[in-house]
């Protein structure tokens, strides 16, 4: 055994190893858990819990989220004493967590070191997007948990040789698509899953046909419940020029954005990504480097294709890829950070903090975001933009109320979810008045 990997096993196994990696994972709940917005946030988030509150859904649209939604319905069904929005933001935090894991896993596995497998663990844990997605009520941290449950079988049939994971992987690919439709960008890394590797013809077909046969329930639904047109499936009308359209100008202008998103989420950690890469190509096993390419590519492609200002959740997938790449980047680094291991997760959980935090503080001060500070008061202002966390943003139901009980303001419509927070009050049995009549032209 390697010297480095020798030192990610002492990690791993002994007694003091295990007591850091559990403080490691106690800290990132803290922080998850004070920094979680206390109240539902804007947007979607509204509309995850009126979603919650009505009712079991039978509606497939891409901005549904079937598995998702009645999942969260299960939830408020389960523990029906407590407060719904503390439930669904558990929820959420839970599976972030079980994410995390399956990532340290996955990295473990991929390099044979526990001290990359904690330390790529903690980047993605504290990177900007993933830690903002995990304080509100939303998809992407329960889509990216069904995301590594079919992709860490498949790497690590990849790494391998074999399928004998195949099923199981296929049997998460297709349920995958229940949460996201976002998961057919995975299809070429399946496929490529598929083709290689020593496998019986049946075991190839099986894995196909579960994977097709699980996604396509999303189609059965739809044919017995037509709530939305197939289309819907795919994409929701309002982003499909986004989608299906081909402007240059906005092309280069997602390039650039996606580049801004991957300078802010990683920062110091990028030096990693190139080294990471390097290693991966050179390897004995070449395939795993063709693996997260294809992943890479794909999601990447599409959140810089999709410009939209919150295209960043997108890229969480790649950015899971990106963990696993910058921990086989750390190999370069080996000689040093073998011998300093707990000062180096000392700094990876300082770090991205420190940056975000700066950021916050420094835009404060500056004339540029004097408008932003004040339009965007109840978000937080600035904060929304450079601090990840959630925990300073008003409560929109409240807001929602204010509205509803003022006559000049009710049926016009602001920014923010106010129709999705009227509904939740209803539905809370907090006003027993009407839909506001804006709200029922939508």
């Amino acid at each position: 055994m390697a010297r480095d990997e020798k030192i990610g096993e002492s990690l791993l196994t002994s007694a003091s190893g295990l007591r850091i990696r559990f403080a490691v994972y106690l800290l990132v709940f803290a922080v998850y858990l004070l920094n979680r917005s206390p109240f539902v946030h804007f947007h979607d988030s509204a509309g995850f819990l009126s979603d919650a509150l009505a009712g079991f859904s039978q509606a497939t649209n891409a901005t549904n989220h079937l598995l998702f939604n009645n999942f969260q319905h299960v939830l408020l069904l389960i523990f029906p004493f407590a407060d719904p929005v503390l439930v669904l933001s558990l929820g959420v935090i839970v599976s972030s967590m079980i994410t995390l894991i399956l990532l340290e896993y996955w990295i473990r596995e991929m390099t044979g070191n526990a001290l990359y497998g904690i330390a790529g663990m903690s980047i993605m844990a504290l990177s900007f997007t993933w830690w903002q997605q995990t304080e509100i009520i939303e998809v992407y941290a329960f889509n990216a948990m069904m995301f590594l449950l079919y992709v860490v079988p498949a790497f690590l049939d990849i790494r391998d040789g074999h399928r004998g994971r195949g099923i199981l992987a296929a049997v998460f690919f297709g349920l995958s698509h229940l949460v996201h439709i976002q998961h057919i960008l995975s299809w070429p890394f399946f496929v490529y899953y598929l083709l290689t590797g020593k496998s019986k013809a049946g075991t190839r077909w099986s894995m196909l046909l579960t994977a097709a046969t699980i996604a396509g329930v999303l189609f059965l639904i739809q044919h017995f419940y037509p709530v939305n047109s197939i289309s819907a499936i795919f994409f929701d009308s309002g982003f499909r020029d986004e989608v299906l359209g081909f402007q240059p100008v906005e092309l280069i202008r997602g390039m650039i954005r996606t580049i801004a998103i991957i300078i802010y989420n990683f920062h110091i950690f990028l030096i990693f990504i190139p080294a990471g890469l390097m290693v991966l190509y050179k390897s004995r096993n070449r395939k795993i480097f063709y693996a997260l390419a294809f992943l890479l590519l794909s999601f990447l492609g599409f959140g810089s294709k999709f410009n939209v200002p919150d295209n960043h959740v997108f890229f969480v997938p790649a950015w899971l890829a990106l963990a696993v790449v910058m921990a086989h980047g750390m190999k370069k680094w080996k000689n040093l950070l073998e011998k300093i291991p707990v000062y180096f997760l000392a700094m990876v959980l300082v770090m991205s903090p420190l940056v975000y935090g700066s950021a916050w503080l420094t835009a404060r001060q500056l004339p540029l975001f004097e408008e932003y500070q004040e339009e965007k008061e109840y978000k937080g202002g600035v904060a929304h933009i450079f601090w990840p966390g959630k925990a300073h943003a008003k409560d929109p139901l409240e807001m929602a109320k204010e509205r509803l009980l003022n006559p000049a303001l009710r049926d016009s419509l602001p920014e923010w979810n106010y129709c999705a927070s009227a509904k939740c009050l209803i539905l809370l049995g907090r006003w027993d008045g009407e839909m506001p009549r804006a709200c029922k032209k939508q």
